[in-house]
């Protein structure tokens, strides 16, 4: 498979042109307004992937408010670690003995993802003519191909071997409310408003989940956001001339089950799912921290300041603030992380968000004694 990597890194970059392109092509017909519209599209880009949604809202089962039947599809390409001792405790700076960082830790992983569902709304806004409250239910489907060249790696030698160690096939249902009561200024670039959201995600090991590999798990999801604007200014043209927000994104993810794949237990869950706690604090390892239970906080201050090329594009800098606890179950292990730090990004044409960060771990290093990382990045806000 390492040989495929150039391979898969161009077929994931033609992806994402492919996909992304739309939102710059230009026409002679305006779209018409959302609430007309039958069709919805969801984008998530990844650093070699990207995962698409696409909704049809043109057969309301009930009056005056929408129903969206989607489908979901995608892949991506990732390098991902496994901080585990090989008796299965989290690996820490006292028990990393002679593994050498990060080369005895890494294992590649090429991940496909297939789904649908519906979501039904039980109460909308007239003024932005979408559902504010509503119920959504989910079957999702995904496979990995996991594979490490290093046969000292962590992920291969595992006293009790894991189930998902070379891949697995797995499908699990969704379930949850939603309440989205956030509006997006197109011409100051922030938000306001709150969004809260709880699911609910199964993963029993009769539903198919034996066939590579094993899972069987439920999972307990809660996420709330918040972002109060502070100030802003737009010129006459409607392009930003500068503004301010605060951001607020609270999660609490609990796992329970006696095959919790890797992957679950490296990112948080819900309706979109997201990077764990090695990585929503940012500044830690990627994986890193992948208990049964955590709670993570981020707080931004975001600044926007005046569109540079047009309207549609528009840099900016933030301030953040992350805090994290987890709690290993079985080994009785929790703890506090936080980290703080600075970094800008660039608004493009309202869909994506270009963000380069440094980060400061405050009370606990990463596994190489460093407690400062320069430079971080993504391809979309952090929440």
């Amino acid at each position: 498979m390492m040989k495929h990597r150039p391979l898969i890194f161009t077929l994931m970059c033609f992806l994402h042109l492919v996909l992304i392109a739309p939102a710059y092509s230009q026409t002679e017909h305006p779209d018409p307004p959302e609430h007309e519209q039958v069709w919805r599209f969801t984008m998530q880009p990844q650093m070699f992937g990207i995962n698409l949604g696409i909704g049809y809202i043109g057969f309301p089962l009930f009056h005056e408010v929408d129903t969206t039947f989607w489908l979901l599809i995608g892949a991506a390409y990732q390098n991902v670690n496994f901080f585990r001792t090989a008796d299965g405790k989290p690996l820490t700076k006292a028990n990393i003995g002679n593994l050498v960082l990060y080369d005895d830790l890494s294992f590649e992983r090429l991940s496909i993802n297939w789904g649908c569902g519906i979501s039904q709304g039980i109460v909308k806004d007239d003024g932005p003519c979408r559902n504010v409250i509503e119920l959504f239910a989910f079957y999702r489907g995904r496979f990995d191909d996991a594979w490490s060249g290093n046969a000292d790696s962590t992920l291969r030698t595992q006293t009790d071997p894991l189930p998902d160690t070379e891949g697995i096939l797995q499908n699990t249902l969704v379930c949850g409310l939603m309440v989205n009561m956030v509006a997006y200024d197109s011409e100051k670039k922030m938000k306001s408003g709150i969004y809260a959201e709880s699911s609910l995600e199964w993963g029993p090991e009769f539903f198919f989940n034996s066939v590579v590999g094993m899972c069987d798990f439920l999972r307990l999801n809660i996420t709330f956001k918040s972002f109060l604007p502070l100030f802003g200014f737009s010129e006459k043209t409607g392009s930003c001339l500068m503004s301010m927000y605060l951001a607020d994104c609270l999660i609490i993810d609990y796992l329970t089950g006696p095959h919790i794949p890797i992957h679950e237990r490296q990112n948080t869950g819900g309706l979109n799912t997201r990077l764990g706690m090695g990585e929503s604090v940012r500044g830690f390892e990627k994986g890193r921290f992948d208990a049964e239970l955590r709670l993570i906080d981020n707080l931004e201050l975001r600044i926007i300041f005046p569109s540079l090329i047009d309207s549609a594009f528009a840099p900016g800098m933030f301030i953040f603030l992350d805090s994290g606890y987890f709690y290993f179950r079985e080994y009785e292990n929790q703890g506090l992380v936080f980290s703080t730090g600075t970094g800008i990004f660039f608004i493009v044409m309202d869909k994506l968000q270009l963000t380069v960060y440094a980060s400061l771990l405050l009370n606990e290093a990463r596994l190489d004694g460093s407690t400062f990382v320069p430079v971080g990045f993504s391809m979309k806000y952090h929440f």
